[in-house]
């Protein structure tokens, strides 16, 4: 059947054919959102979810990964962790930079220290 200058047939092809790909790009997002809810029920937090920064959760993931510890692991982009390796990250103590505040000394001044010990 003809309708103006368009088939029937052909609009039939195209809606079973978009219906095919709107099915498929369907299952795949049930699927992304079950997986992610699923870690969701087991614990994990990925880097957006994490009272790490998400610098430090990412890294956290991959040293503990390199370690061979337990608690991280990776899917895709998200970088994921236990609550028990999150606790354990943010326990840690972390060394901070020197500064003249932490007891050292600008070394400017030391010299001028030194040259007006010996008098010049």
């Amino acid at each position: 059947m003809v309708a103006g200058n368009v088939d029937i047939a052909d609009v039939d092809d195209l809606i079973d054919a978009f219906a095919d790909r709107f099915r498929k790009r369907l299952r795949a997002i049930a699927r992304e959102v079950y997986g992610q809810e699923a870690l969701a029920r087991r614990g994990w937090l990925d880097q957006s979810e994490s009272d790490l920064k998400p610098r430090k959760h990412i890294e956290a993931v991959r040293r503990r990964m390199a370690e061979g510890l337990p608690g991280a692991k990776q899917d895709g982009r998200r970088y994921l962790l236990s609550p028990e390796a999150i606790s354990e990250e943010l326990g840690k103590k972390h060394p901070m930079k020197k500064t003249q505040a932490d007891g050292e000394s600008d070394p400017v001044a030391e010299l001028d220290k030194a040259l007006a010990r010996v008098g010049r």
